[in-house]
């Protein structure tokens, strides 16, 4: 008996795994609407195996984005000290940590107290300062790259981690004035410049 290939599905119903054409990188400055997930890269290389093609090698990436969610409740949690990002990868450099400190506009209003912030702690200048954080080797890793608070952009930083691990870099913006619409969340965007 013959066997018959397999039906399509319905219009409008999807298989379980979609397929991806091999090699699809999304345009630099891609971002999902808002309460969307990023596209599944994991998806795209399954498809590209099944399809028996040589996985390529995705673009470094060009920008670093972190969104601290519900900001102020979780600076309410860490008593105003610094709060981390999980590790990002910018340009060359793997395992890039953000540390967001609020600076003194904001721990001036707040009746917390300095209990659970580290001894020698820094509470940043009024607009706050965001530290980051090179975990490994530093030797001649020089990142240069533009800053954006919200929608704000800061200039040119260049921080050479051959000589220290860890850089500061001044927010200069009111960053309260630049949570995303309708939240209380906090968009920061470190993209590469030339």
């Amino acid at each position: 008996s013959a066997v018959s290939p397999p039906l399509a599905p319905p219009p409008g119903l999807f298989t379980a795994l979609p397929r991806v054409p091999p090699g699809i990188f999304f345009p630099k400055g891609f971002r999902p609407p808002p309460g969307l997930s990023p596209p599944s890269a994991r998806l795209a290389a399954l498809a590209v195996l099944r399809a028996g093609a040589a996985l390529p090698s995705p673009p470094e990436p060009d920008t670093a984005e972190w969104c601290i969610h519900n900001i102020f409740r979780q600076l309410k949690r860490s008593c105003g000290g610094a709060l981390t990002s999980s590790s990002l990868s910018l340009g060359g450099c793997r395992d890039i940590r953000l540390h967001f400190v609020p600076g003194q506009d904001w721990s001036a209003g707040q009746e917390t107290g300095t209990r659970g912030r580290p001894a020698g702690e820094k509470r940043g200048r009024g607009d706050g300062l965001l530290r980051l954080k090179l975990d490994g080797s530093g030797d001649g890793v020089v990142l240069k790259f533009c800053l954006f608070v919200g929608d704000a952009k800061r200039g040119h930083f260049v921080c050479d981690f051959s000589d220290s691990p860890v850089h500061e870099v001044s927010l200069g913006v009111h960053w309260r004035e630049h949570l995303e619409a309708n939240s209380t969340n906090l968009l920061l965007r470190l993209e590469l410049a030339d």
